[in-house]
């Protein structure tokens, strides 16, 4: 009977060593990847990254695109209430402007001719009513404190160099002027490009209007 030999055994393994061990397996290689490769990967990513913030970009401006096209579309009056309706229609003027004083024009097509402003009539409502307020507040102040320096060379104005000095007069002129009805402030940035502020006349006439408050059985008469 033939044999097998233990040589011939080891020449049908080829990893099996002469010493009986199996020598231990390499891992596999990485594949390498070029400085190439790396480069026009990373430009890739970025250019998706600058589409998608394009795009972000173009759907903001057709969002408010459509937002501002919806709002022209409805009567800016529609949702203010009965009292702040009031106050739109007495104190915007024929020509789209705000009126503080009144009776300041010669043209008799326009309420400010023959009509006090919004500062000088009897308040129509609590926010009305706080602004006056606080617009005194603040003369008050600035008369106190700075005299005939808070005021412009006319003396119809106020200095803003001054008067934003009054702190907390200032805030609080600002905080009443936040809740005027939307269609007046409007209106107000609109003629004047104020950014959102609210720069008063000095006005104190509130004595008269109050005096026809407390007198309702018409005791006291203007002269």
């Amino acid at each position: 009977m033939l044999g097998t030999s233990p040589q011939t055994e080891h020449t049908k393994c080829p990893r099996h060593k002469a010493s009986g061990r199996l020598s231990p397996l390499k891992p596999p290689r990485r594949p390498s990847i070029s400085p190439k490769k790396v480069e026009a990967g990373e430009r890739n990513a970025s250019e998706q990254s600058e589409q998608i913030a394009r795009m972000a970009d173009d759907l903001r401006t057709v969002r408010q695109e459509l937002a501002e096209a919806k709002a022209a579309s409805h009567d800016p009056m529609a949702t203010v209430g009965g009292s702040d309706k009031e106050l739109c229609q007495r104190f915007i003027d024929t020509d789209g402007r705000v009126f503080l004083r009144g009776h300041d024009s010669d043209d008799p097509a326009l309420f400010r001719s023959d009509t006090s402003g919004l500062l000088a009539t009897q308040p129509l409502n609590d926010a009305h009513r706080n602004l006056i307020e606080a617009t005194e507040s603040l003369y008050v102040v600035a008369v106190a404190r700075h005299g005939r320096d808070a005021f412009d060379h006319r003396g119809t104005g106020y200095r803003e160099s001054v008067i934003r000095k009054e702190t907390k007069a200032w805030e609080r002129v600002q905080r009443a002027w936040s809740r005027m009805p939307a269609p007046i402030r409007r209106a107000w940035d609109d003629q004047n490009g104020s950014g959102g502020e609210f720069i008063p006349t000095p006005l104190l006439a509130s004595p008269m209007w109050q005096c026809q408050e407390y007198d309702p059985d018409g005791f006291y008469q203007p002269v």
